[in-house]
């Protein structure tokens, strides 16, 4: 069981920087933001994706992510957060919470829009969820 990967920018982030905390997950403001509430939020351990956190490094990570988005929520006058997982450049499971506001333009249309990431990625859909029905149909 590894806990820190060296080199990992995520497992790195000073103790100084984490602005909530559970055993399991830390809550920090993003080192790149790309809104002025990026926070990010992370599994301890060293784990590269989603399907390798254990049950309670899921709940513990979504439930600090919920605290922490209700409290900057209401200080900060948000509408709501966004939140993604992508891990192309930081191989640590980790979530974004993007902070929207009424003024802000809406993420949605440049993920699931013809002309955004779902354009792209569509001509995979049907395959890959048959594979997927055929192995859920077997749990």
């Amino acid at each position: 069981m590894m806990l820190a990967m060296p080199g990992c920018r995520i497992c790195e982030i000073p103790n100084d920087d984490v602005i909530a905390s559970t055993e399991l997950a830390k809550a920090f403001f993003s080192p790149e933001p790309i809104a002025d509430l990026h926070l990010v939020i992370a599994v301890r351990e060293h784990r590269p994706t989603f399907t390798e956190l254990t049950p309670g490094e899921a709940e513990e990570l979504m439930a600090l992510a919920r605290s922490v988005a209700v409290a900057a929520r209401e200080d900060a006058h948000l509408d709501k957060f966004y939140l993604a997982a992508v891990g192309d450049i930081d191989q640590h499971f980790h979530i974004h919470l993007l902070p929207k506001r009424s003024d802000d333009p809406p993420l949605g249309r440049y993920i699931f829009s013809a002309e955004g990431w779902a354009g792209q990625l569509s001509k995979r859909i049907q395959p890959v969820r048959d594979v997927v029905m055929k192995r859920l149909k077997k749990v």
